[in-house]
């Protein structure tokens, strides 16, 4: 089995309102976009951890945009919600189909950045794999979702990053890019999968989430 370290796609980081502002602009040009995050101080629990990375996948485009939310908020909570302003409109679009692998934790913490996905449209990997594959071994973890449908293996080298650090090791790069791409893939395949069996996935998007 091929062990993943690197991804496929186009990488652009984003610490700049500039940079930002080129992303938005190049973003809203889409209909489907791949969402992940990364957090740090998470060993602490929920009243400690905060937004590290926002990782923003463009599959048509093949690109991935890393932004370092901590060069927009300082790491700091309570500056989440200004600081991520621009990322408002893009993100509670309901033009945009938004994939991720397991919504909850994306939603509670954009939610606290005054992004709310409640009522956006999102195909929750997680979800959709659970409703087509109930007695899947190992779990539905993004991990295992790309081991058995995919047939690859991710890495996990930097399972457990310090986020919080800068700069980054390429690896780290590396590892958070992977994220949308492999949840794309894993999202097509459902799909595919979903045809054969005559199950709509399309209306599990959101069970299990609390709005």
């Amino acid at each position: 089995m091929e062990t993943i370290r690197k991804p496929k796609w186009e990488v652009t980081w984003v610490d700049t309102l500039e940079q930002m502002d080129s992303m938005l602009e190049e973003c809203f040009r889409e209909t489907l976009i791949s969402l992940d995050t990364e957090t740090a101080d998470w060993k602490r629990g929920n009243k400690f951890d905060y937004l590290a990375l926002i990782q923003i996948g463009l599959p048509h485009k093949k690109k991935t945009f890393i932004v370092d939310a901590i060069a927009f908020s300082g790491g700091q909570r309570d500056e989440e919600a200004s600081a991520f302003v621009g990322l408002k409109t893009l993100l509670e679009n309901p033009g945009i189909e938004f994939i991720i692998q397991y919504a909850p934790f994306e939603r509670r913490h954009l939610k606290r950045s005054n992004i709310e996905l409640a009522d956006c449209k999102v195909s929750d990997t997680r979800v959709m794999a659970k409703k087509l594959y109930p007695s899947l071994v190992g779990g539905f973890g993004l991990q295992n979702l790309s081991k058995e449908l995919l047939e690859k293996e991710i890495s996990k080298e930097q399972q457990t990053s310090n986020w919080a650090v800068r700069p980054l090791s390429q690896e780290q790069i590396d590892y958070a890019a992977l994220d949308p791409e492999i949840t794309y893939e894993v999202y097509l395949k459902i799909k595919e999968d979903a045809l054969t069996v005559d199950i709509d996935v399309d209306n599990v998007r959101w069970v299990g989430v609390k709005r």
